[in-house]
């Protein structure tokens, strides 16, 4: 079932840093009883009346019939304030779990990037603190969106992704990952067993 909302501006930083937007318990108690809820949303008022999926986690701030973004998810879906929003909640049994991710990374400071601009960061630690950081949520390919790694903001943008296609094999109850091929999604889950791959952007010092 579809609902409406109205868009406003998230209750704190930590919304942009872990990819949320922010709901009304009332609106979403499961929300409070599953830790967060999958969502696909349409802005009626964009033109190009694109789709997004997002994670949204429930927070008393948020009033019912309101509906919180990170001003970088406000950017991306060309969402103003007050903007009416058309949300579905999505069966995360039936998102493409996300075999592998390509992740563009950028300095999000200048300031960053002039200082940290010639260092090597180890993409196994940055995997381990995506993981950490996103785990069971749901990302779409092109989404930009904020990755904190060694107290540093990273301006990331998820390049493509890639599923496990389960329908292309036999069923076995013996069945492995590895043997699972993947295909090209434009959207899917991030699991335990999704592997990322991380480059630099082209303009990144």
């Amino acid at each position: 079932m579809t609902e409406r909302f109205l868009c406003t501006k998230s209750p704190d930083d930590s919304y942009a840093l872990n990819n949320t937007v922010a709901v009304s318990p009332n609106d979403f108690p499961e929300a409070i009883s599953q830790g967060k809820v999958h969502l696909n949303i349409r802005i009626p008022e964009n033109p190009a009346a694109s789709y997004y999926n997002f994670c949204a986690v429930a927070d008393r701030k948020i009033h019912p019939g309101q509906m919180g973004f990170a001003g970088h998810q406000r950017k991306w879906c060309r969402l103003g304030l007050n903007n009416e929003i058309q949300a579905t909640k999505l069966n995360p049994n039936r998102i493409p779990n996300a075999s592998v991710i390509n992740i563009e990374l950028n300095f999000l400071k200048a300031a960053d990037g002039n200082k940290h601009g010639e260092t090597t960061f180890n993409s196994d630690q940055m995997a381990i603190k995506f993981n950490e950081t996103f785990n069971s949520q749901i990302f779409n390919k092109n989404q930009p969106f904020v990755f904190q790694f060694e107290k540093i903001n990273f301006s990331a943008q998820i390049k493509s992704i890639q599923a496990y296609d389960v329908s292309s094999t036999s069923r076995t109850k013996n069945l492995r990952i590895s043997d699972v091929s993947s295909k090209d999604e434009n959207y899917g889950i991030v699991g335990s067993n999704t592997s990322l791959s991380f480059q630099a952007s082209e303009s990144s010092p």
